[in-house]
C-alpha cells in the first residue's frame, strides 16, 4: 500500500506549523520547504487545497504565511485527506463489478475483506489527530536524546 506524497507532505508541512510555532507567528511555504525538502511550488499547490478547505489560514504580505485554522487537537489525518480529494482506497470496493475467473474463485469473499480493511484505516486516520503527531516527534526527540546523552529542553 501506497500512500500519496500529497498526503505525506501535506501531515508534515502542518505538523511543522504546528510544532514548532504553536501559533506564534505565520510560516511562510519557503521556510516549511527548506526545512521538509519539499518543493515549494508543489507546497503552493497543496496549501491551495488545505486553505479552501478550512485546515490553515492564509496571511497576507512580508510577515505572512499559513498558521492552523484550529487546533492541531482538532484537525484528524482523515480530515486532511478528505481536503485533499484523495480517496486512498479507490480501488477497494466490494460489488466492484470484478467477475470470478471460475465458480470456484474467492474473489467476493476476499473483497469483503479488503473493504473492512478499508474501513478500519479510514477510522483510524479519523481519530489520529495533528497534535498525536507532534506528541510522537516530541517523543522520538526526546528518546534520541536519552541514547545520545543530551538534553532535550
Amino acid at each position: 500500500m501506497l500512500l500519496s506524497t500529497k498526503i505525506t507532505y501535506s501531515v508534515r508541512s502542518l505538523a511543522y506549523i504546528a510544532n514548532y510555532v504553536s501559533g506564534q507567528r505565520p510560516i511562510p511555504l519557503s521556510e516549511i520547504a527548506e526545512v521538509e525538502g519539499i518543493s515549494l511550488h508543489y507546497l503552493e499547490q497543496l496549501f491551495n487545497k488545505l486553505r479552501r478547505g478550512g485546515i490553515v489560514n492564509s496571511v497576507r504580505g512580508p510577515k505572512g504565511g499559513f498558521l492552523l485554522a484550529r487546533p492541531a487537537t482538532a484537525i484528524s489525518i482523515d480530515d486532511i485527506i478528505q481536503v485533499l480529494g484523495i480517496e486512498v482506497f479507490s480501488n477497494l470496493a466490494e460489488g466492484d463489478g470484478t467477475e470470478a475467473p471460475s465458480d470456484r474463485s474467492c474473489i467476493h469473499g476476499t473483497g469483503r475483506m479488503w473493504v473492512e480493511f478499508r474501513d478500519y484505516i479510514r477510522t483510524y486516520l479519523g481519530h489520529r489527530t495533528l497534535q498525536e503527531i507532534i506528541d510522537d516527534c516530541h517523543q522520538k526527540a526526546g528518546d534520541a536524546a536519552v541514547s545520545s546523552g543530551s538534553h532535550v529542553a
